[in-house]
């Protein structure tokens, strides 16, 4: 499939952004700088560092970046959300990142449980249960550490984020694009959706008609 022009640069000011804001980071993290540890950053600049790194780290930016970019932007995002948790242990964004570099790292154990933290710290903010979403059910490598990697089912925050997605139009096409596209994830969507009101089991399921999934 071609990229148009839009998305085409689209992608390459994101990578191109992401890459500024990781330079930053090791920088900052080299001299104590970033994190909030050393200094008290504002709460602004904060959630600025956290969105560089949940950015370099989730595709499609991700996947613009070789594997030896990817090991140093992981190593210094999983050092500033770990100096950020500990003056700020309940940030849910932090977890996300420290998720992410467990992914990175095929850590699915640690991948899950920093998802369960950010989850249990901000259950209904709509734009960090679609990243965990996609993090929780993205494929698994195969020389990934757990030689069984869980069900998506097995993930307790899972369910949680399937139904704050489903109350809002976002999340609901986000569920039933994976619905259509990745079979292993249905029967977890499917329970959820079950349990949610009329009006968000409607709006669902007319997206599913819209991409031509089951109703």
């Amino acid at each position: 499939m071609r990229l148009r022009l839009s998305e085409f640069l689209f992608l390459a000011f994101s990578a191109l952004s992401a890459g500024m804001l990781t330079n930053e980071l090791r920088a900052g993290l080299a001299t104590g700088h970033l994190g909030g540890v050393r200094t008290g950053l504002a709460l602004a600049t904060v959630e600025r560092q956290l969105l560089a790194c949940i950015t370099a780290l989730t595709p499609p930016v991700s996947r613009l970046r070789t594997g030896a970019e990817l090991r140093t932007t992981s190593a210094s995002c999983g050092d500033l959300a770990g100096r950020i948790l500990a003056t700020m242990p309940t940030h849910p964004s932090a977890y996300l990142v420290q998720a992410l570099v467990s992914a990175q790292a095929r850590d699915l154990a640690g991948r899950d449980r920093a998802l369960t933290q950010s989850a249990a710290f901000s259950p209904f903010e709509g734009w960090l249960a679609q990243r965990r979403f996609a993090l929780a059910v993205a494929a698994p490598a195969p020389d990934a550490q757990d030689s069984a990697p869980t069900a998506p089912a097995a993930n307790p925050a899972l369910g949680r984020d399937i139904a704050t997605l489903l109350t809002t139009q976002s999340g609901a096409e986000l569920l039933a694009r994976y619905y259509v596209l990745r079979p292993g994830v249905r029967d977890v969507i499917a329970a959820q959706a079950k349990l949610a009101s009329p009006h968000d089991q409607t709006r669902f399921l007319n997206q599913l008609r819209r991409r031509g999934g089951q109703s």
